[in-house]
């Protein structure tokens, strides 16, 4: 798979929590009735409380209308050999122009070529670069994210090292598009995708983004100050389908940027030394880089997990493990528990508090086919399982399990899954 394409209409699946004791497998659609004060509803309750905790998003966008949000007056392009001033004006989009490629898109393994899916104009990252603020594209733009990746998007930006890599600079002229698709990881630790569209002279219009997850969808209007002097910032996860309409009118300009972690020895299921004697604590490890609304609450939330564990242990009849879908879709390079995102962050938290000699907690993963062949005639083209091949990719589920029953649960679970251990 090319690292200059982006999958069209990705079909990873959505991932699953499960938590373990007895002899059945319970699903959240199962337990929707709550009329019983049973582990296992008890357990979806908490789930429940923590994933609301917090009025996280899956996407966010603001205007930049001041000069100090974003200190970007120019950039530099190679092949063109002076500065671009900001906004770009019409002669200057021609140069670069001259400089770019067009865009093309992936389609499972495939890189393809197809203006009716993707019409688009791309220079690579690594030839964009600004001479007037040489740190831009490196800590002011880090400086911008922090905050929005942390309250709105619901990232703990604590545990890992969240940094911004300059992808591509897009270019959509009138009667550009991009097709419903989510974004490949283009590189290890990639989790989401930032956008930065630049002031275009006399700006665009239409040029619509939108950001579709879980039957939710957020519309974002580029158009509406794009004549101004401002930036806009959007940023979203790389699993959420998205779509850019058409642009009707004039020209967008885009720096599309990598979101990417890299993680603390936690994730590899090594204990650190705020967890010494097989204790999880509320350290700063666990919630330091979470929205403060949901610090707010997470020491309630571990009262009532030890509450249930202490039930659950002696003797209640609970299931061996309940399944919770998550929210979001997990490739086996990016699957540990510092890279939950969103809301399965947020419902992961309070489990993770508790002891280690109660709860072992793992990550799975199912197998999933990719169809190998495009058709473009498709309005919004899907994929055809006739044509496909094994991937590890998506259908994550996390499994916490009773300790005394830790062998049993896994071995129910391992003729299908991927396992991956958090704790000792």
């Amino acid at each position: 798979m090319s690292t200059s394409a982006s999958n069209v209409s990705s079909p990873a699946p959505t991932a699953t929590v499960v938590v373990s004791e007895q002899n059945n497998i319970s699903t959240a659609a199962a337990a929707e009735s709550d009329s019983e004060n049973t582990v296992e509803n008890e357990l979806l309750q908490i789930c429940k409380a923590s994933r609301n905790s917090c009025p996280t998003k899956f996407a966010a966008f603001d205007w930049l209308v001041h000069e100090h949000a974003c200190p970007l007056s120019s950039i530099r392009v190679a092949g063109i050999d002076r500065d671009i001033p900001i906004p770009i004006s019409k002669e200057d989009i021609a140069l670069l122009k001259d400089q770019a490629e067009r865009a093309p898109f992936g389609f499972g393994p495939q890189t393809l070529m197809d203006q009716t899916v993707r019409d688009a104009w791309q220079v690579d990252g690594r030839n964009v670069w600004s001479e007037s603020q040489p740190s831009f594209f490196q800590r002011t733009v880090q400086t911008m994210i922090l905050t929005s990746l942390k309250e709105q998007l619901g990232l703990d930006t604590y545990s890992m090292d969240v940094h911004a890599t300059l992808y591509k600079m897009l270019l959509y002229e009138e009667g550009g598009h991009f097709l419903p698709h989510r974004d490949t990881e283009k590189e290890p630790g990639m989790f989401g995708t930032y956008l930065l569209q630049i002031p275009v002279e006399d700006g665009h219009e239409g040029g619509q983004l939108c950001v579709r997850h879980l039957g939710q969808e957020v519309a974002i209007d580029t158009s509406t100050q794009s004549t101004s002097a401002a930036f806009q910032e959007a940023m979203f996860y790389a699993d959420c389908e998205h779509e850019l309409k058409e642009v009707t009118r004039g020209r967008r300009c885009v720096l599309a940027f990598n979101l990417c972690w890299r993680t603390s020895g936690q994730s590899t299921g090594e204990a650190s030394d705020e967890m010494v004697g097989r204790k999880r604590k509320l350290s700063m490890s666990l919630i330091a880089g979470l929205p403060s609304s949901h610090v707010a609450v997470l020491p309630q939330l571990v009262e009532r997990v030890t509450a249930l564990v202490g039930r659950w242990t002696d003797g209640d009849d609970g299931p061996d493990w309940v399944s919770v879908p998550l929210d979001h879709k997990y490739t086996v390079e990016n699957l540990s528990f510092d890279h939950l995102k969103g809301k399965d962050a947020l419902m992961a938290r309070p489990f993770m508090a508790v002891p280690f000699s109660k709860l072992a907690m793992y990550l799975v993963l199912e197998r999933i086919t990719f169809c190998t062949n495009f058709d473009s005639n498709k309005p919004n083209p899907r994929y055809d399982k006739k044509n496909s091949k094994e991937v590890k990719e998506g259908m994550a589920e996390l499994v916490v399990s009773m300790v005394s029953r830790e062998e049993k649960t896994l071995l129910t679970a391992s003729d299908k899954w991927y396992g991956y251990g958090y704790g000792e």
